[in-house]
């Protein structure tokens, strides 16, 4: 069957394999951002492992023992510190809110 559009000829047919065509493409770009979502949440469970890693090197910096002053800085403080630190980083880099990333950082911290 023929259909016209405009000076345009084309068979049904035809726009059923260019339908097919576009959604295939779009589920390719799908998979391609399910692969991108995995990889940023990947990132992101890293970022908060690395300022756990820098809270505990700072604290086991400040150990009394170790000839530092711990003083009342507890470990959920420096952890707390560092992750908003980690954050503000991210959200400046990424033009998000700082809110936003610590969320999405602690979200793929318990996905990974």
């Amino acid at each position: 069957m023929k259909v016209r559009f405009g000076d345009h000829v084309t068979t049904v047919e035809t726009l059923d394999t260019r339908l097919d065509a576009v959604i295939d493409h779009v589920l390719a770009i799908r998979r391609h951002q399910a692969s991108l979502d995995a990889d940023m949440v990947r990132g992101l469970a890293e970022a908060a492992r690395l300022a756990d890693d820098r809270a505990a090197a700072d604290r086991a910096a400040l150990d009394p023992e170790a000839g530092g002053r711990l003083g009342a800085v507890t470990t959920a403080e420096a952890r707390a510190r560092h992750r908003q630190l980690v954050a503000t980083e991210i959200a400046t880099a990424t033009r998000q809110s700082e809110r936003t990333v610590a969320r999405m950082m602690n979200d793929a911290e318990s996905l990974v």
